[in-house]
């Protein structure tokens, strides 16, 4: 049996930063998909903090090369932003900055090497 709590999430998002910390980003996606599986069940999908686990969710996946996953996790903080936040809020812009470097990358590495 899951215990899906709040608190509980707090920590697989912790861990998941000294996972991330330590690179093991196969060991802070694991923790970071609990944690938001405990949030979504918990909070509900669009709750603000979600945003937080899906940029985290993000960067860890473009880390991994995970770049359709990546994009699909930010788009999605963004869009949960958007509605909390507003578009003039500084976690939108980082939101952004992440999703336009993981773009921007998955087109360098399609390009044919020369």
């Amino acid at each position: 049996m899951r215990i899906q709590h709040p608190l509980v999430a707090l920590i697989q998002a912790k861990l998941a930063y000294v996972k991330r910390k330590q690179e093991d980003y196969a060991g802070a996606e694991e923790m970071l998909t609990r944690s938001l599986r405990t949030k979504d069940a918990q909070l509900g999908a669009d709750y603000p903090d979600i945003a937080i686990t899906l940029h985290q969710l993000g960067f860890v996946k473009d880390k991994q090369e995970g770049y359709t996953r990546a994009e699909e996790m930010l788009t999605r903080a963004f869009r949960i932003e958007k509605l909390h936040l507003g578009l003039d809020h500084p976690d939108i812009v980082l939101t952004l900055q992440e999703l336009s470097s993981v773009k921007e990358g998955e087109e360098i590495r399609q390009r044919p090497l020369r």
